[in-house]
């Protein structure tokens, strides 16, 4: 009776940091009014792994939401192509081969770089799966956090 009981509260216990650890991702997206465009934006945080930029964004405009993916990397050459793979959990895939890769210097050599608007199918897949890899154009990289982005990503979708 004493380890059920035990196992309860741990569940409890796990189940509610969860939620909280959840609720502090969640509280790092940021929102701007543009006054102008009369647009809604919501961007999640940038820089949240070494070695690469995952961030989502959204944009409201008269009622229609769009959502982009940026991804970045540093990289010691130039590249001016088009080509976005990203590979998620379970083995499903985004594939953008039509989008802009384009590089910009940085100290250490190049930051790499796509802007992918994402559509229906996209966000389905983004709210269910963990990115586990991504490519942009040949550069290649992992994703160590996946389940964080996803979380992200999850918030972003519920912003009104």
């Amino acid at each position: 009776m004493k380890y059920s009981l035990f196992i309860v509260i741990c569940f409890i216990y796990l189940n509610a940091y969860s939620k909280s650890s959840d609720s502090l991702l969640c509280s790092k997206i940021t929102y701007q009014y543009d006054q102008f465009e009369h647009t809604k934006n919501y961007d999640t945080p940038m820089g949240l792994s070494s070695g690469y930029t995952i961030s989502f964004q959204k944009v409201i405009h008269k009622g229609i939401s769009t959502y982009y993916l940026y991804l970045s990397n540093g990289d010691v050459s130039p590249i001016f192509d088009r080509g976005v793979i990203i590979l998620l959990a379970n083995n499903h895939r985004i594939n953008k081969p039509l989008t802009k890769v384009s590089s910009s210097v940085i100290s250490y050599g190049y930051s790499v770089s796509a802007l992918v608007t994402l559509n229906t199918n996209d966000i389905a897949l983004l709210k269910k799966y963990s990115i586990t890899n991504f490519r942009l154009y040949i550069g290649d990289l992992k994703v160590d956090d996946g389940d964080k982005y996803k979380t992200l990503f999850n918030c972003l979708v519920t912003k009104k």
